[in-house]
């Protein structure tokens, strides 16, 4: 392939910079059996953008809670969140909403056998300026929920924390891919 017209070589870029690796690279897999879990030093220097993906996430009984994310393993930060969901008619019902957790995803219970799987993009978490944040599930009862937020503070996080809006047992696998644009 040629040098583009009006173009001369010095001013071509490449697609891809030299030594520049732009795949997924798996930072961390956990199998999920608790309220809550703390991945610690999953976000650093090496990545500034974070895919999670979670499969098969389920609680144990009760109602059907909330599946919340929050950036840091102790300090509560402030999160506005908006989020999308579609009914079983077809309208969208929007919710807003903002404390120290993304809601990523609602649980079912074990016994129902519905089961949440979520893919969330974390941008910019090691770096301290605000965190951006989006996901998209399919999980309780067919239920489909696109959220987008972001973390209202300045803060540099290295861990990432799931639990269960209840206090209930989340089940299931995450994993953590950090990746390079």
């Amino acid at each position: 392939m040629g040098v583009p017209n009006g173009y001369t070589s010095a001013q071509v870029v490449q697609a891809v910079p030299t030594g520049i690796n732009s795949a997924l690279v798996l930072i961390s897999s956990v199998t999920l059996n608790s309220a809550s879990t703390v991945l610690s030093n999953v976000f650093s220097a090496t990545y500034q953008n974070y895919l999670v993906q979670g499969s098969n996430l389920m609680q144990g009984g009760g109602a059907t809670p909330n599946l919340r994310f929050r950036l840091g393993a102790g300090t509560a930060h402030l999160f506005n969140e908006i989020y999308y969901t579609p009914n079983s008619t077809g309208t969208v019902a929007s919710h807003a909403s903002s404390g120290n957790f993304f809601n990523v995803g609602q649980l079912d219970v074990t016994a129902n056998n519905y089961q949440n799987n979520l893919t969330a993009y974390i941008r910019s978490p090691f770096l301290s300026f605000r965190t951006g944040f989006t996901c998209f599930n399919v999980g309780y009862d067919t239920q489909m929920r696109f959220c987008n937020g972001v973390e209202t503070s300045q803060t540099s996080f290295t861990d990432l924390t799931i639990s269960c809006e209840n206090g209930g047992t989340v089940t299931g696998s995450l994993q953590v891919y950090g990746y390079t644009l």
